[in-house]
């Protein structure tokens, strides 16, 4: 079942809602995302996190190993963007749970390794997110904005790797 917004005719009330909507059948389709997430790199086993649980725009974000029972710093908001932004309504918004600030590329670049941190809720393009399922739970993030996924940078696997965009190539650290 879709929602979408409605109005009492065309540009009366409707902001020209429109939707992507992946149709699959089989064992391994899509889930449902609207929740507190934590989000894990498939190649590195790392999670995304603020860097140093900070609450300040523009504090980097970079991965690390995951602390139990769970920071809440490496802990994501991920919902549908709000019917009122109008458009598309394919895409998501991240926010950190300690501090509410918003997953954002940096100066809104287009360049593979623009930096990503965090930043107020602005609800600009390059805070929305479209989620391109790859099968098996997981997902490659991509930028409204630009349309390049984040990737931790070089695939490394390391503690405290940085986060960043890249163009699409398939590989697991952009999972």
């Amino acid at each position: 079942t879709m929602v979408l917004p409605g109005g009492s005719g065309y540009q009366n009330g409707q902001t020209n809602a429109e939707r992507v909507v992946s149709i699959t059948t089989g064992d391994d389709i899509q889930p449902v995302i609207n929740g507190r997430y934590v989000l894990v790199n498939r190649n590195s086993g790392k999670v995304m996190e603020v860097a140093g649980g900070s609450v300040s725009a523009g504090a980097n974000v970079r991965q690390n190993s995951i602390i139990i029972p769970g920071a809440t710093y490496q802990q994501w908001n991920v919902t549908p963007v709000d019917s009122i932004i109008g458009g598309d309504f394919s895409y998501f918004t991240f926010t950190a749970v300690h501090s509410g600030k918003s997953l954002d590329i940096l100066n809104w670049s287009l360049y593979n390794g623009g930096n990503i941190l965090v930043w107020d809720d602005a609800k600009g393009a390059n805070q929305q997110w479209y989620l391109e399922y790859a099968g098996d739970g997981w997902f490659y993030i991509r930028s409204r904005h630009s349309a390049k996924c984040i990737e931790v940078a070089n695939a490394r696997t390391a503690n405290e790797a940085n986060i960043y965009q890249w163009g699409k190539d398939g590989d697991y650290n952009q999972q």
